[in-house]
């Protein structure tokens, strides 16, 4: 079994449940809520990597930190890690006010992010002595490596550019599988490599190719092919190299395709009634990193259509829970 590596923008998900009092008797546009309970998950990184875990896989993550909460979530789930302590900066919070019925009605965030050229390269040496230690280690399987990208900071644009330079040029005998959620604000070619797996969703990816993908939903499986070909197209226009895209759909699924027009594959959700989507997408980043580790070939087609698979049925199973939930084994009905 391969290790799986995370690497990226390490977060907390707080969860505020609320009662409704009633309305505000100063503004009666104000809701007035009292505080019930707070929980924590772990969230963005270190949320793939917990599903990771949490799906039987042995998983090294690598990022920032700085809240004690996080460290304590980190070591309860058995996470191998090398996190570095910032001298700037603090680990962004989602906290997300929600009533005991599961309705939201606010998410408020704290982040301060900048990080300094100093902590960057500790998370830079952190990287590459970790990767050596898993490349080189006699009869250990190489890894699956996944990039989660929220732009909060962790993996800017030179630490990327050195870090794909490095499994790409360095490592060029080794043909592990690097799946990249590849953030929010369009700017794909920093991945761009022969091994990478881009996993987006409809959002992303319409920034990236600057058009909205969103409407092709209502036209099923046909309008999903055309969102996939129009990335694609989109990537190779753009000199970005890649090996697969996985585009995830919400309710409609999920798609998948290669470099080559042949290759697609699209897997159907079963809808649910209310779904938290909190998460979500870092569940279907870990499901996919999870099966490709097992397979025997583990950057092959197949492999990755196993993936789209898994992944699929378990974001049904995470979007049924309120808040961010990691996955079992035991919900997928594996053997545990």
């Amino acid at each position: 079994m391969r290790r799986i590596v995370v690497i990226g923008d390490v977060m907390l998900d707080q969860t505020t449940w609320v009662r409704v009092r009633g309305v505000s008797p100063e503004n009666d546009a104000v809701v007035v809520a009292v505080e019930d309970q707070v929980t924590y998950n772990l969230g963005g990184a270190a949320n793939v990597a917990h599903n990771c875990k949490t799906l039987g896989n042995d998983v090294v993550l690598l990022g920032f930190n700085t809240n004690p909460v996080v460290d304590t979530l980190i070591a309860q789930a058995g996470i191998s890690n090398c996190i570095v302590r910032p001298k700037s900066g603090d680990t962004p919070v989602k906290n997300r006010f929600v009533t005991r019925d599961g309705h939201y009605l606010l998410r408020v965030d704290r982040e301060k992010t900048p990080f300094s050229q100093e902590n960057a390269f500790k998370y830079g040496t952190c990287i590459s002595d970790k990767i050596e230690e898993l490349l080189h280690t006699r009869d250990v399987p190489q890894p699956v490596v996944c990039l989660v990208d929220y732009d909060k900071g962790a993996l800017d644009h030179e630490s990327i550019k050195t870090l794909m330079y490095w499994f790409n040029a360095v490592h060029e005998s080794f043909d592990f599988p690097i799946i990249v959620d590849p953030g929010r604000y369009g700017s794909w070619s920093r991945y761009g490599s022969p091994r990478t797996v881009f996993r987006a969703n409809l959002l992303q990816a319409s920034k990236f190719v600057k058009q909205d993908l969103t409407g092709f939903k209502f036209k099923g499986r046909e309008g999903y092919e055309t969102a996939l070909h129009i990335v694609r197209r989109t990537l190779a226009a753009e000199h970005i190299d890649f090996r697969y895209v996985v585009l995830t759909l919400g309710a409609g699924g999920i798609i998948a395709g290669g470099k080559f027009k042949e290759q697609v594959h699209f897997q159907e959700a079963n809808p649910v009634d209310l779904p938290d989507p909190c998460g979500a997408g870092d569940t279907v980043t870990a499901a996919i990193a999870v099966t490709m580790a097992f397979a025997e070939k583990c950057g092959d087609w197949h492999a990755l259509m196993a993936g789209v698979s898994v992944a699929t049925k378990a974001a049904r199973i995470a979007v049924v829970n309120r808040g961010v939930y990691a996955v079992t084994r035991g919900d997928m009905g594996w053997r545990t």
